[in-house]
Parts: C-alpha cells; structure tokens; sequence
C-alpha cells in the first residue's frame, strides 16, 4: 500500500533551500496568516509529492512557483489574482482540447494547448542542483 506526503520548500534569492510547512502555506493562499520574513519579497516556492512503498520511495517535483509578499508578508492579492487567473484560463484551455477529443481513446499532443505567456512571469524552474537538494531535503526529512 502506496502512502502520499507532501513536502514545501522555498528559496529566497540567493539564499538557501528550506523546508515550509504545508499548514502554513494553505493559510498564507487563504490570506489568513502572514510570514514576516518574506514581507515585500519576491519567493521560490516548490511542492514536492513523496510517494512510500514499501520497499521504495519516490519523489516527484510537482510544482514550483514565485510569490510575491507585500509589506505585511501577505501574498500580493494583486499578483495572487492574476496567477489564479492566468493558470484558470490554462486550465480552460486544456478542459477545452480534451472535450474536443474525448471520443479518441488516445490524445494527440498538438491538443496539448500552449502555455500563455502570463503564466510564465509565475513559474520557477529550480536548476539540476536546486531539484537534488530538494530530493535531499525530502529524503532526510522521512527519517
């Protein structure tokens, strides 16, 4: 039997990769909290999903983001609305090509709609070296 974990990290430019906890995210997109540290930053945040087999375990990057804080070290509503509007369109967009192929029993990748330019200025592409200590990171953290 397969147990699933999630694991947060993020990045300060320049600074080091440290573990954030899953809890204080949601409440931070709930706008319900704060985080003083990253007051009027910009921060790389990165979820990675643990998957626990038995005798394996495996460890996939599945998103990884830059958010903005204002001065109070809330999320940007400005910048937090345009990303939630941004990947809501590209989600449309995909529910849109999949509806047109539902029929198939394969999907074609020219389907596949591109991804919109606004979603670009939101996304975060860690480096070799950024995606192995987060794999560290996760991995030390399981013991």
């Amino acid at each position: 039997m397969s147990r699933y974990r999630v694991r947060t990290f993020f990045r300060e430019s320049g600074g080091e990769m440290r573990r954030f906890p899953v809890s204080k995210l949601d409440r931070l997109f709930a706008r319900a909290d704060n985080a003083r540290e990253f007051a009027g930053k910009e921060v790389r945040f990165a979820t990675v999903l643990v998957i626990d087999e038995s005798r394996q375990v495996g460890v996939r990057i599945v998103d990884a983001i830059r958010l903005r804080f204002d001065r109070a070290g809330r999320l940007s509503r400005t910048s937090y609305d345009s990303m939630v509007r941004a990947y809501g369109e590209l989600a449309s967009d995909a529910l849109k090509a999949w509806a047109g192929t539902a029929r198939r029993s394969v999907l074609l990748a020219t389907h596949r709609p591109p991804k919109r330019r606004a979603t670009r200025r939101f996304e975060w592409r860690p480096s070799d070296g950024e995606k192995n200590e987060m794999i560290h990171l996760t991995l030390k953290s399981l013991r």
